[in-house]
């Protein structure tokens, strides 16, 4: 029974962070809004009938903050809650450790089994900046180039892959 267990919350935290970037971009759908053109009012940019503001924005603005708490915030924050409360456990090896959680810090070296985290926030950044400034993408294109240098910058720094 331990075994089931052990890879149904494997393949459930394994399916949350495959969908982090899916779930952090609806999730901040709602607060995407832009400037009508010849009007001075602000509208959804996933979905345009929508007014920012209006009653029925308001309506889905509850979704939108329980999916920025749960998915853009939480799973980071429960991943990085998940090892370090088992780093003891990951060092030593533990088999149920390694079923339930091993996807997660298997690919780093002992220095950075938290990289996973990392990993995330990169791309809740990338989604933000694609959110956000999605009216200008040249904008994009630099701030996506500043996220990714500097990710780059932290990988060859921290080196956290293992090598084989």
């Amino acid at each position: 029974m331990h075994h089931f267990l052990d890879h149904g919350c494997q393949v459930f935290l394994m399916l949350l962070s495959v969908a982090y970037i899916t779930l952090t971009n609806y999730g901040l759908g709602i607060f995407d809004c832009f400037k009508q053109p010849m009007r001075d009012s602000y509208h959804m940019d996933e979905i345009p009938s929508i007014e920012c503001g209006s009653d029925e924005w308001w309506a889905l603005f509850p979704a939108g903050i329980f999916a920025v708490v749960a998915y853009v915030l939480g799973l980071p924050i429960g991943l990085t809650y998940i090892l370090s409360r088992n780093q003891d456990r990951i060092r030593m090896g533990d088999m149920q450790c390694l079923r339930r959680f091993g996807f997660l810090f298997k690919p780093y070296n002992e220095r950075c089994t938290a990289w996973e985290v990392v990993v995330l926030m990169r791309k809740s950044l990338a989604v933000l900046v694609i959110k956000f400034s999605s009216q200008s993408p040249f904008m994009q294109g630099v701030y996506s180039m500043i996220i990714f240098a500097t990710s780059l910058i932290l990988e060859s720094n921290a080196l956290p892959y293992r090598q084989k």
